[in-house]
């Protein structure tokens, strides 16, 4: 449709009208008057310049009705790159303009730090430091960032700004210097974000404390004072590591987490943290819920005398012969039917034993994050170990035991599956001498002589057959009065840390970590921690909205949503989105968000993204944002 002037007559008594021009169905032009603007005589009595205004009019319609058949016809297009190459080969697109995609992941992310009102509390910490760059945007890059795209920190300074909407250009060495600055107020920013979770959702329930225990990896050799060669629970022996212990409540949002030098013991952490964690938050007692490395008699009765209940898993080969009996007899089961997320039902049931036992140990050297001496003391007066005549410091009781075995058909299955294939090895082994001499060389078994002939290798077929009867059995350990279903449903929840493990590892690259220094090592974890609770707050959010989507299918749904700006010949630009699936549709109603639409203007995506500042801004090609960033530092 095309837009202009038409007269009534020629001579002066004429009469001035805007027409526009289109053709039908038929293809026949027609046209139709659009407005009558009066008599030009008349007019230009009145203002000289009223045709020139009338044309200025003319000229507005047309610049609109063209933008409006652009974008008809860009929405016609697969791809918002072929729209841009179309326009800019229909010479559309303003000369020299070059078109920039940005992600629009980190905007949506943003919109939970702001709700955790982070800025407010790194702006906090920035006034006790000689801080002389944007301390709150860098940290938000890091832990945004580390969400979206787990890069190096140097690829973050350097990718982020230009692939990401809202990330801006910083230097280098402002991000090591977030890192130190976060290191020295880790327990300040947990707790803070603690009060924050507490504040959006006031019926949190931390009386349930789910914990335990990893390993990340350094690709490096060279031990400090925290990195340090030990028990790796991704078998990188080779390699300085350190340990990790976390806390999280029981729908999976992260409570707290320390870190120890790598070759700490996972037992001896477990009853200072809890301790450390009542201390802050001012609760009298917690059920804690671990697996069955953190299982050990010291650890349990510590938790009971200092008020603690606990929800523990162990292995039911390695119970005591009480166990193992009741294990067996079928006298006391609860059978159950339990059906599968595909509706296929299988069998379990489950058993109580109470046992009443005397515990004697020895007191455990337990393990502090900064190895406070005071903090040990403290302890220690609580929990009055007794000395002996040899110098040992030794703690006896009497502990009431409640042991749940369960039995599942499935655990069945994977348990004779997982037999089978240790057989086979076995009986390859057995087959081959030389190579189980081999296994003996590794690591300081290799300093110990053995001699191996044929004859000394055999299959023990009686404990195979002794292991078989416990298959798919498992024994849950607790404190709790509570019925056995509902210990059971706690215990249930323990995967929500294992998946946090996974989440930090995998999803946020944790491990390996790149940084050397400790203040760096620890800023680099706490980084890792901030994005690991936006990422299980968002989680939890669509859960509580009956989406649950996995952490794996948000990232990708969010790194998906990009915009980019079209600049037409004349007319305003137009900003196109791409990947808005039904999980971004999700995400943003959990967040309270508009969803962007296809095409629209700046002012329109602008309100939508709660963008602050110059918009068009942000789509400079990279050269021009590293010119500009050139121009500032010199």
């Amino acid at each position: 449709m095309r837009y202009h002037i038409m007269f009534s007559s020629k001579g002066d008594n004429r009469s001035v009208y805007i027409a526009s021009s289109y053709r039908n169905e038929n293809g026949q032009s027609r046209k139709n008057i659009v407005r009558r603007c009066g008599n030009l005589k008349k007019l230009l009595a009145t203002d000289p310049k009223a045709l020139e205004k009338i044309e200025a009019e003319v000229r507005s319609l047309n610049e609109k009705a063209a933008g409006e058949d652009i974008k008809k016809r860009l929405l016609d297009n697969e791809t918002i790159e072929a729209d841009i190459i179309r326009a800019a080969k229909d010479g559309i697109m303003l000369k020299g303009e070059k078109p920039c995609l940005r992600g629009l992941g980190m905007i949506v992310l943003d919109r939970l730090w702001n709700k955790l009102n982070l800025p407010y509390k790194l702006s906090y910490l920035k006034k006790d430091c000689d801080v002389q760059f944007d301390f709150e945007e860098v940290v938000k890059q890091l832990c945004l960032g580390r969400i979206l795209a787990p890069w190096s920190k140097a690829k973050t300074c350097r990718l982020a700004p230009v692939s990401y909407l809202g990330a801006k250009e910083e230097n280098l060495a402002h991000y090591f210097n977030c890192l130190d600055l976060l290191s020295k107020n880790k327990d300040s920013v947990i707790k803070y974000l603690n009060k924050k979770l507490l504040e959006g959702n006031p019926h949190r329930d931390t009386r349930v404390c789910l914990y335990d225990i990893t390993t990340y990896a350094f690709e490096s050799v060279e031990a400090d004072s925290l990195r340090e060669f030990g028990y790796s629970k991704d078998k990188k022996f080779n390699e300085v590591q350190v340990v990790m212990a976390l806390a999280a409540d029981k729908d999976g949002l992260p409570i707290s987490y320390n870190l120890y030098r790598g070759n700490q013991g996972e037992s001896p952490t477990m009853v200072p943290f809890i301790e450390e964690l009542k201390k802050t938050y001012g609760v009298e007692n917690l059920i804690v819920v671990a697996d069955k490395g953190l299982n050990n008699t010291a650890n349990i009765h510590c938790l009971l005398e200092l008020s603690n209940n606990y929800v523990l898993s162990s292995k039911i080969r390695s119970a005591s012969r009480e166990i193992k009996e009741a294990a067996l007899d079928p006298t006391g089961r609860v059978e159950r039917l339990v059906a599968d997320g595909n509706g296929v039902l299988s069998k379990t049931w489950f058993k109580e034993v109470t046992l009443e036992t005397k515990v004697s140990y020895k007191y455990p050297d337990f393990a502090y994050e900064n190895n406070n001496p005071e903090e040990k003391k403290k302890l220690k007066n609580k929990l009055k170990p007794y000395t002996t005549k040899y110098g040992n410091k030794r703690k006896k009781g009497t502990i009431k035991r409640r042991f749940i075995i369960t039995f599942s058909e499935k655990r069945l299955i994977k348990d004779r599956i997982d037999r089978q294939r240790l057989i086979k090895k076995a009986e390859r082994l057995v087959a081959n001498p030389s190579n189980f001499s081999a296994e003996l060389k590794k690591g300081g078994k290799s300093l110990v002589s053995v001699d191996i002939d044929k004859e000394s290798l055999t299959v023990n077929y009686e404990r195979i057959s002794e292991q078989e009867l416990f298959d798919g059995m498992h024994v849950i350990e607790t404190s709790l009065e509570e019925p056995a279903e509902e210990v059971l449903d706690i215990y249930k929840g323990l995967w929500h840390i294992e998946s946090s493990f996974r989440v930090l590892k995998s999803q946020l690259e944790g491990r390996p970590v790149y940084v050397r220094t400790e203040d760096h090592i620890r800023g680099h974890f706490l980084c890792c921690y901030i994005s690991l609770v936006i990422s299980r707050l968002l989680e939890y959010k669509l859960r509580k909205r009956k989406n649950s989507i996995p952490i794996g299918k948000i990232v990708e749904a969010l790194n998906g949503l990009r915009t980019t700006k079209i600049k037409l010949d004349r007319l305003p630009a137009i900003y196109a989105t791409t990947g808005i699936s039904e999980e971004i549709k999700q995400i943003c109603a959990a967040l309270e968000m508009q969803v962007p639409e296809d095409y629209e203007t700046a002012a329109s995506l602008c309100k939508k993204l709660a963008l602050k500042g110059e918009f068009g801004s942000y789509f400079q090609p990279r050269e021009a944002i590293t010119t500009a960033k050139e121009k500032t530092e010199s």
